[in-house]
C-alpha cells in the first residue's frame, strides 16, 4: 500500500489511479473555495439496458433488496429535483388525505417533515398546494415520497414496471439514465481523434513556452521555479508521446459515468495512458480541455506528482512549494496565464505560513475538510472503477480478478450498500444498477466538496483535528441528506471508508494499473 502523508497529517490520495475534478470556468474570482461545475453531473437510475443485461445474465435479487437499491437512488435523485414530483403532488395529497378518512397525522408528519399534535384543518386542494410548495423548497420527506412511489414500480405480483420507473423521470437521457458500462471506456472516436491529436500538440506547445516562462515560475514555484521548467519539458514530452499513441493510451468514457461523478479525467501511471471524459476528448470547453490534458500528462511523469490541491481548492494559492512542485494543478497556471485564463492573475502564490498549534480556525478547517472529501470523492471514484474494470474483463471472457477479488467485492458491497453480496446467484454479477450505486457516492461527495468553503464547523475545544473535520462533514452530509437521508448509514459510510483505504487503493493498482501500489 502507498499512502503519502503530508505535513498536517491529513492522509493524501494514492497514486494508484490518479483523478482530475472539473473546474468552473464561468467562475472568474478568488475566494476560499469557488466550486466545480457541476451542473452536468446528475445521480442516475438503471435503464432499460441495465435490467435487461441483469437479466440475460441470471442475476437474482428479492423485490425487497430492488426496492431498497431503487429507493436510495430515487431519494438521491430527489435532492436534486430530478424526480417528477409536481405531476405526483395530488396522489401524494389523496395517500395523506384519503376520501372517507380526513388528513392522516402520522402520513402528515412523516410526508412534510413536521411534527404537528393534530391534523391541520386543510381541504385536500390545499394539502396538495402545500405538497407542491414543498417540493418547490426541497423539503419534503423523500424517503416517504419514494416509497410511494416504489408502489406503482412494483404493482405486485413479482413484476417491475420500467415504464413506472421512467415516468418518475424529469428527464430521460444520459444524464439520469444508465445503461451500459462497456461504453464507458472506449477508443477515441472517429470525429474526436482528429481533435485530440491537435490539442495534444498546442498542449505540447504550452508546456514549452511555460518551461521559458522564467518569471511567471518564479511567481508560482517560487524556489522551484528551475525544477518547474525541467517538469514542463518532460510534460510536453508525454503530450507528444500520447498523440503519437493516441489509439492505444487514450479511452473515453461515452457513457456519462465520469461526468456523474465530476470526474473529467484520469492518468494511469504504469500504463502511461489517461482516460478522457467525452467533452474532453471533444473539446467542447477548449482552454479546460487543454488543462486537463496538460494536469493528466504531469501525473505520467513521476508517480511524486500527485493531487494534492485542484485549481479552485481551499489552500491552493497558498501551498507549500513541496506541494506545488508535486502537485499536477499548479502545472496548470503557467498555462493558464499565457493564455490570459487564470483565475489568479499576476499573484505571486505565498506559501502560507505553519500554524502555531492550537485550535485551527475556519478557513483551516474547512481546507481539511476539502482535502478529507475529495479524498473520498477519490476513493468512491477508485472502487466505481474496480467494478467498472471487472466487468469490461469479463465482457472479455476474462474471469482472473472477479475469481481474484471476490469475496472482497462483496465486503465492498456490503459497506457500500451495493448488491453483490445480496445476490442470490451462485457468483456475483457487476451489474448497471451496482455501479449506479457506487457513482451516486462518488457524485455525493463530490457536491459536499463543492460546499466546503462554506460549512458550517462544528467543533468545540475538546475535540481534535480528526473529530472537527468527521463531525463537520458529517453533519454536512445530514443535512443534504447525502449519500444516504439516514445519519446511521452515513456515519457508517464515513468508517467505511476511513477503514478500507487502503484496500481500495491496492485492489485499485491491481485491477485498474495492472500491477502493485508503490511501497
Amino acid at each position: 500500500m502507498y499512502m503519502k502523508i503530508l505535513k498536517n497529517d491529513s492522509v493524501a490520495v494514492s497514486r494508484s489511479n490518479v483523478w482530475h475534478a472539473p473546474k468552473s470556468a464561468a467562475n472568474k474570482k478568488v475566494e476560499i473555495n469557488p466550486g466545480w461545475d457541476i451542473s452536468g453531473a446528475k445521480f442516475r437510475v438503471p435503464g432499460t439496458a441495465s435490467f435487461a443485461e441483469m437479466k440475460s445474465r441470471k442475476v437474482e435479487l428479492s423485490e425487497e433488496v430492488l426496492k431498497d437499491s431503487l429507493a436510495v437512488l430515487l431519494e438521491r435523485m430527489a435532492t436534486e429535483g430530478q424526480l417528477n414530483l409536481g405531476s405526483q403532488s395530488e396522489e401524494l395529497a389523496r395517500a395523506v388525505y384519503p376520501d372517507d378518512k380526513g388528513i392522516l397525522l402520522d402520513a402528515y408528519n412523516e410526508l412534510l417533515n413536521t411534527k404537528e399534535k393534530a391534523a391541520p384543518d386543510l381541504s385536500r386542494k390545499q394539502l396538495e398546494k402545500l405538497i407542491k410548495s414543498k417540493v418547490e423548497a426541497n423539503q419534503l420527506n423523500y424517503g416517504a415520497v419514494v416509497a410511494h412511489l416504489l408502489k406503482k414500480v412494483f404493482p405486485g405480483n413479482g413484476k417491475m414496471d420500467m415504464d413506472a420507473l421512467m415516468d418518475l423521470l424529469k428527464v430521460r437521457n444520459q444524464s439520469t439514465i444508465y445503461e451500459s458500462v462497456l461504453k464507458a471506456r472506449s477508443r477515441l472516436s472517429g470525429g474526436d481523434a482528429g481533435k485530440m491529436k491537435s490539442a495534444l500538440s498546442k498542449a505540447e506547445d504550452l508546456c514549452k513556452q511555460s518551461a521559458e516562462s522564467t518569471d511567471m515560475l518564479k511567481d508560482v514555484f517560487g524556489g522551484q521555479a528551475a525544477q518547474a521548467a525541467v517538469i514542463y519539458k518532460a510534460i510536453g514530452e508525454k503530450l507528444k508521446h500520447l498523440r503519437q499513441q493516441a489509439d492505444t493510451n487514450i479511452t473515453v468514457d461515452y457513457n456519462g459515468d465520469a461526468a456523474q461523478m465530476g470526474v473529467s479525467a484520469y492518468a494511469l501511471f504504469n500504463k502511461q495512458s489517461i482516460h478522457l471524459l467525452a467533452d474532453v476528448a471533444s473539446q467542447k470547453d477548449q482552454v479546460e480541455s487543454l488543462m486537463t490534458l496538460i494536469h493528466e500528462a504531469a501525473h505520467l511523469v513521476s508517480r511524486d506528482i500527485d493531487d494534492l490541491g485542484y485549481y479552485t481548492a481551499p489552500g491552493f494559492v497558498t501551498a507549500s512549494e513541496t506541494v506545488k512542485i508535486n502537485n499536477a494543478a499548479h502545472f496548470e497556471e503557467v498555462p493558464r496565464r499565457l493564455l490570459k485564463e487564470s483565475l489568479y492573475k499576476g499573484l505571486k502564490f505565498v506559501p502560507k505560513a505553519a500554524s502555531s498549534g492550537g485550535q485551527m480556525d475556519t478557513e483551516n478547517i474547512r481546507e481539511e475538510v476539502s482535502k478529507t472529501l475529495d479524498r473520498l470523492w477519490k476513493k468512491s471514484a477508485d472502487v466505481h472503477d474496480i467494478l467498472a474494470t471487472i466487468r469490461l474483463q469479463q465482457a472479455e471472457k476474462d474471469n482472473s480478478k472477479m475469481e481474484k477479488y471476490k469475496g472482497k467485492l462483496k465486503y465492498f458491497s456490503e459497506g457500500l450498500g451495493l448488491t453483490l453480496h445480496q445476490q442470490r446467484n451462485s457468483e456475483p454479477v457487476i451489474t448497471g444498477l451496482d455501479l449506479a450505486l457506487i457513482e451516486g457516492i462518488a457524485h455525493a461527495f463530490h457536491l459536499l466538496n463543492a460546499k466546503a468553503g462554506t460549512m458550517p464547523v462544528i467543533q468545540n475545544s475538546d475535540m481534535s483535528k480528526y473529530e472537527i473535520v468527521k463531525a463537520t462533514i458529517l453533519h454536512a452530509m445530514n443535512e443534504q441528506r447525502l449519500p444516504f437521508s439516514d445519519p446511521q448509514k452515513n456515519r457508517a459510510l464515513f468508517s467505511w471508508f476511513d477503514y478500507n483505504l487502503g484496500e481500495i487503493t491496492s485492489m485499485n493498482a491491481d485491477v485498474v494499473m495492472g500491477g502493485p501500489a508503490k511501497k
